[in-house]
């Protein structure tokens, strides 16, 4: 049986990310729920996590050394995008170096594309990270298994974020999208 980490960006305190107000809701409190929902259909094959530390790299090398103490499959950090109100798209941050990872990226975004339609960002929804100054280059570095960040809507687009209220909706997308690849 595969194995997956779910990873829950940001933290329950300070660094909560950022805050749809037509959601009513933080990244971290919504990503938790997405988390919580996909453990849920197959308890055994997710785990979840979240972040205490509020340094970035701090945070993100203590979750390597907790991850990499598993064998999974590939890891995944729950996000989702804020900007202006018209930004929209979504998109799965990879190592740039890492085919599966991907390939896994290309994967989801093809599927939240498809349920959602929303566009696709970056090369077929997939952004590569390549240096240590671009945001999530850590996270996607520093664990074994293929790591990769999904930012599938804008939280700050009302009309966009509108199609994700349904929490369990696309927990099934990223459930049917993971346990397909």
């Amino acid at each position: 049986m595969k194995k997956y980490a779910l990873v829950v960006g940001h933290t329950p305190t300070k660094d909560k990310g950022a805050y749809s107000d037509n959601l009513q809701i933080s990244e971290f409190d919504y990503n938790l729920k997405v988390a919580q929902a996909i453990q849920a259909m197959y308890p055994e094959m997710f785990d979840i996590y979240t972040h205490t530390a509020q340094d970035y790299y701090q945070r993100q090398k203590g979750l390597a050394f907790k991850l990499n103490l598993k064998d999974y499959d590939a890891v995944f950090e729950l996000h989702f995008n804020a900007a202006s109100a018209i930004a929209n798209g979504t998109e799965c941050c990879y190592y740039f170096a890492s085919k599966k990872g991907l390939a896994i990226a290309q994967a989801i975004s093809l599927a939240v594309m498809i349920e959602y339609n929303t566009r696709l960002r970056g090369d077929q929804g997939a952004k590569p990270l390549v240096n240590k100054n671009d945001r999530g280059y850590w996270f996607t570095y520093l664990p074994k298994a293929p790591a990769i960040i999904i930012e599938s809507f804008f939280g700050s687009n009302n009309l966009e974020s509108e199609k994700f209220r349904d929490i369990n909706r696309y927990a099934k997308t990223l459930f049917n999208a993971i346990k397909n690849l």
